[in-house]
């Protein structure tokens, strides 16, 4: 999906909220929703629904996004896609002085109201709220600085964000943070995970264990992850932003997955999830390691369904 818009930029505070920690699942937190002012290609300001992602109390186009309604499903956000989302949003929460101007005649009033109905028609279980598989219907992507984000991978802040739902008659949205290093899906500290690796000895064992000599201290071969119950590979803290690819190969060297970054924890490890358990993985698969510049370090794991932890060879 691509976008015409670019967002104009403001000053703003240098700190932000911290994100409120829980024990289990994503953190979850509200933001608010903000008037944006979003310049288009040719140097016209259209006001757009914002979302204000880092929680400063105001709209930045370097920090917040946009959110916009691909209503015509053609893959691109227009200016007046995000225009219509934003009145329309504005509307379906009760507010019809579309132009700010203290009151409202029949022309603002049909407008409203057909744009509050192409709306309304996502909110598919009647609440007056609009959760992500309802978004998701819409085509709805949050224009930022870098371009269109989906809505399950928004920058909020420190961490990685998935938009969970819309609240436009409370002005207010509910983001579960998914990435980062306060993020609690990357795997718990120390009586879970492993507590972060003394230099030349592997992390705390919890569970059915087995010594990895081909790996670095600090590697962790988690078959079952706390958060979706599927493989997760830690890589030592020297590895943090090195590294361009961990896939799963099969023992001849056949690749069967390749794991997406979710961040930084347990001792600033960087974290790799799978779309399936370890155990899914043959005996004897191997855990492809490439760098950045180019060097490549293989892994093999025995036993796939049991935690292999590394014991000091390799980078």
């Amino acid at each position: 999906m691509t976008s015409s818009i670019s967002t104009s930029t403001q000053n703003r505070p240098t700190t932000t909220q911290p994100a409120q920690k829980s024990e289990t699942g994503p953190t979850t937190t509200s933001v608010k929703t903000v008037d944006a002012s979003v310049r288009t290609q040719d140097g016209r300001d259209v006001q757009g629904y914002g979302l204000d992602l880092d929680r400063d109390n105001r709209y930045d186009g370097a920090r917040d996004g946009v959110l916009a309604f691909d209503f015509d499903k053609n893959g691109d956000l227009s200016d007046k896609e995000v225009k219509d989302t934003r009145d329309g949003l504005q509307a379906f929460g009760g507010n019809n002085d579309l132009d700010g101007s203290g009151g409202v005649d029949e022309q603002e009033k049909a407008t409203a109201d057909r744009l509050a109905g192409l709306v309304r028609q996502f909110d598919a279980n009647n609440d007056g709220k609009l959760n992500n598989q309802e978004l998701k219907a819409a085509g709805a992507g949050v224009i930022g600085a870098n371009g269109v984000q989906s809505l399950d991978e928004l920058t909020a802040g420190d961490s990685k964000a998935s938009l969970k739902e819309l609240d436009p008659k409370n002005a207010s949205a509910v983001l579960d943070l998914l990435g980062g290093a306060n993020d609690p899906n990357n795997e718990k500290p120390a009586a879970d995970a492993g507590a972060a690796p003394a230099a030349g000895g592997p992390a705390s064992p919890k569970g059915p264990t087995i010594a990895n000599p081909d790996a670095p201290a600090g590697f962790l071969w988690k078959p079952t992850s706390d958060s979706d119950g599927n493989l997760v590979i830690l890589l030592p803290p020297n590895y943090a932003g090195k590294v361009q690819s961990v896939r799963v190969l099969s023992p001849d060297g056949q690749v069967l997955d390749e794991g997406k970054f979710s961040g930084v924890g347990n001792g600033d490890r960087p974290h790799f999830r799978f779309k399936k358990p370890g155990a899914s993985f043959p005996n004897g698969s191997q855990v492809e390691i490439t760098m950045n510049d180019g060097s490549k370090q293989t892994i093999t794991i025995e036993n796939t369904s049991m935690r292999n932890e590394g014991t000091g060879k390799g980078k």
